[in-house]
């Protein structure tokens, strides 16, 4: 069974990587890797498999990552003109949308991503990388009014929905949606990253005692919602 730093040895030795970061909540375990390199990602991923397949080492696809088996390691990987424009959205606050994936706890959240990539750690050269990552370091101020103003329209619209909606699911759906908006907003607006549901408790302690009181009812129950419209 091939050690975490094989693997990631095995990935720099493939001739079409440009980059390696460990990322995720914890990027000293190598766990989550991301690669960067000029090809697209269908061609790298591929690749990257059979380069596996030849050292045993076993692996899947799992949405847009490859994953090891044994050990169990996600490798996502970036285009490396895609990873400049993921940066750039970022950055100006375009790219904002929370996305459902079947490996995520609730939606995935793009200030989740410029989190990672603010703790990223290299395992491979490129200093072009590094100073884009530094562009984290402190919470983009476009990103944060997006967040925030997409948030309190969402608890507004949510709100005046609620209120007509009788049935369970439904009304369960808008509720959560509402307490998940008002944990995004409070984290934005003390520009501190929001790493979703999982990593709430560590995220918590980040924000003031007020904000802070508030997020942990809105994450102890979706019945109170409620104190989500008073946030803005």
């Amino acid at each position: 069974m091939a050690t975490r730093n094989e693997i990631v040895a095995a990935i720099r030795e493939v001739e079409d990587t440009t980059a390696v970061l460990a990322t995720g909540a914890r990027p000293q375990s190598l766990k989550d890797l991301l690669v960067m390199g000029d090809l697209n990602r269908e061609e790298y991923l591929q690749i990257l498999h059979d380069s596996f397949s030849q050292q045993n080492i076993p692996s899947y696809r799992c949405d847009d990552a490859l994953v090891t088996n044994s050990p169990r390691m996600g490798i996502a990987y970036y285009n490396h003109d895609a990873f400049l424009q993921t940066i750039d959205s970022l950055t100006s606050g375009d790219s904002i949308d929370p996305i459902v994936k079947p490996w995520s706890t609730g939606p995935w959240l793009p200030e989740a991503f410029a989190d990672d990539l603010r703790r990223a750690i290299p395992l491979s050269d490129g200093s072009a990388v590094l100073d884009l990552l530094r562009t984290f370091d402190e919470y983009p101020p476009n990103l944060r009014e997006a967040i925030c103003a997409r948030c309190i329209l969402e608890i507004q619209i949510k709100s005046r929905q609620i209120e007509g909606t009788t049935l369970g699911l439904g009304k369960e759906t808008l509720a959560a949606d509402i307490c998940f908006a008002g944990l995004r907003y409070l984290h934005a607006k003390e520009g501190q990253y929001f790493r979703g549901i999982r990593y709430l408790e560590d995220t918590l302690p980040t924000l003031p005692d007020e904000s802070q009181t508030i997020a942990r009812e809105l994450a102890a129950s979706s019945n109170n919602y409620f104190l989500a419209r008073s946030i803005d």
